[in-house]
């Protein structure tokens, strides 16, 4: 178990990935979805591709 803030430990170990899937927030603006700080830092600094996962895909309905 690694410590520190989401976005760092997950970029500690995105070097390791494949590929890094990450949670979007469910707030929307008038301009569009918003992604939260986290999920934003990854997609922008991970060495790996990253797929941003909008709230509700996957879940039982």
């Amino acid at each position: 178990m690694e410590i520190g803030s989401a976005g760092q430990v997950l970029l500690s170990v995105a070097g390791h990935a494949q590929l890094m899937v990450v949670g979007r927030r469910a707030r929307r603006t008038a301009v569009g979805a918003r992604i939260g700080s986290v999920a934003h830092g990854v997609l922008h600094h991970a060495p790996c591709p990253v797929a941003v996962v909008p709230p509700g895909v996957g879940a039982e309905a």
